[in-house]
C-alpha cells in the first residue's frame, strides 16, 4: 500500500520513519473512516492531530453550540465562533490540515434508534462526550458492530483514556452502568475543567486512534491510564468491574 500523493508524503515524513509505520501505515491513515462523537475539549486536541497525520474520513457527531466558556478548553473555537455549531466550526478550522481528506459534521445525537446505521463503516470511534446516556449507547453499538472504541473523560484535574476493543473489557467493566444513568457522578461543569488536560488526554486518544488503525504498539485494551494532574502522576490500572478508583471514579 502506498501513498497516492506526493504531498502528502511529504507532510508525513517523520510519521513515515517511525519504526512500523512507514508508508504502508501513512496509507492505512488516510484511508481509514473514524468517528469522533463530541466536538469539546477532548475533541478539539484529538481532531488536530488526526486531520494533521490526514486520517482520511472524520464522521463527527455534535449538535451543541459554541458558549464563551467554552473558549479556555475547546481550543479550536474563537471568540467570532460563538453560537454557531461545534461540529461545523471545526470542520472549516481543519479543512486546510487534511487536503485529501475532510470531517463531516453531523448535528444529531446518537441513540439507541440511530447509533448503529451512523456508526457503521467506521474503522474506530471516538467518545468523548460528558453525556453518560450517549456514551452507553456508543459503547453497546460499538461492540455490537466490532469497532474499537477510543474512550477518555476528564474532570476537574483528573482524567482517564481506555480502548474498548472486540472482545475485550467493555465499559461495563470501568462504569457501574445502573449507578451512573440513576444518579450521574462527577462534572465537569460542577467541578470545573483543568484545561491543559483536555490537551493532555486528548493527545491521548489520537495517539491510540493512530496506533489502532496502523497496528503498531500496543493499544490501551484491557488496561485504563489515569492522569492526577495535582500529583503530576500518570498511572494504569487493568480495568475489573467497577473499580473505585479514589480521585478519579466518574
Amino acid at each position: 500500500m502506498q501513498l497516492e500523493h506526493s504531498d502528502t508524503r511529504e507532510r508525513q515524513r517523520r510519521h513515515i520513519a517511525l519504526a512500523g509505520v512507514g508508508e504502508a501505515g501513512a496509507a492505512k491513515l488516510t484511508a481509514a473512516r473514524i468517528a469522533v462523537v463530541g466536538a469539546g475539549g477532548l475533541a478539539t486536541p484529538a481532531l488536530t492531530l488526526l486531520a494533521g497525520a490526514e486520517v482520511g474520513t472524520i464522521t463527527l457527531f455534535d449538535f451543541d453550540t459554541i458558549e464563551r466558556h467554552n473558549l479556555s478548553r475547546q481550543t479550536l473555537y474563537r471568540e467570532a465562533d460563538i453560537g454557531g455549531y461545534k461540529a461545523e466550526r471545526a470542520r472549516d478550522r481543519l479543512a486546510s490540515a487534511m487536503p485529501h481528506g475532510s470531517i463531516r459534521p453531523v448535528l444529531e445525537r446518537l441513540t439507541a434508534d440511530n447509533a448503529e446505521r451512523l456508526l457503521a463503516d467506521h474503522d474506530v470511534v471516538l467518545d468523548t462526550t460528558d453525556h453518560w446516556p450517549t456514551r452507553f449507547v456508543v459503547a453497546d453499538t460499538c461492540e455490537r458492530l466490532g469497532v474499537p472504541l477510543v474512550w477518555g473523560s476528564v474532570v476537574a484535574f483528573d482524567g482517564m483514556c481506555t480502548v474498548f476493543a472486540p472482545g475485550g473489557a467493555g465499559i461495563d467493566a470501568l462504569i457501574d452502568r445502573d449507578r451512573m444513568l440513576s444518579c450521574p457522578g462527577r462534572s465537569g461543569s460542577v467541578e470545573g475543567t483543568f484545561s491543559p488536560l483536555c490537551g493532555q488526554v486528548g493527545s491521548a486518544m489520537a495517539g491510540e486512534t493512530i496506533k489502532l488503525l496502523t497496528g503498531i504498539g500496543r493499544p490501551l485494551i484491557g488496561r485504563v491510564q489515569l492522569w492526577d494532574t495535582l500529583g503530576a502522576t500518570i498511572r494504569e490500572m487493568p480495568l475489573r468491574a467497577h473499580p473505585n478508583i479514589e480521585g478519579t471514579e466518574l
